[in-house]
């Protein structure tokens, strides 16, 4: 499990769990704007949000996480302390050349409600 600043990520997919190195996340709310007739003024009412999440690991192939890792999987991540977690869909893989037999990746995701895909 990977520990940055006092805070832990650990990321499952196909029943195999590693920590990650870093997650970021971006919330942006979806709106419909309107205006009411002759009036010049315009309003914005909130639809909703999507989230998306970039995740850094940091991987020797021990863990096996890696390969499960595909364009299309669903993942759970857990954010501690604080009891965060979300489920995801994986968009795209990124991987670093190695260093000393360690490999770096960048996993994009989207937020997901749990189970659908």
């Amino acid at each position: 499990m990977a520990i940055l600043l006092g805070k832990t990520a650990t990321v499952t997919c196909g029943g195999v769990s590693a920590g990650a190195r870093d997650v970021t996340m971006e919330e942006t709310v979806s709106e419909l704007e309107f205006g009411l007739y002759a009036n010049r003024q315009r309003y914005s009412y909130s639809a909703g949000y999507t989230g998306s999440a970039t995740i850094e690991f940091i991987d020797d192939g021990a863990t096996g996480l890696i390969s499960n890792l595909q364009a299309g999987e669903q993942i759970a991540v857990s954010i501690s302390p604080g009891g965060f977690s979300f489920d995801a869909i994986v968009t795209g893989v990124t991987q670093s050349m190695p260093l000393d037999g360690v490999i770096s990746w960048t996993v994009n995701v989207k937020l997901t409600y749990p189970g659908l895909r």
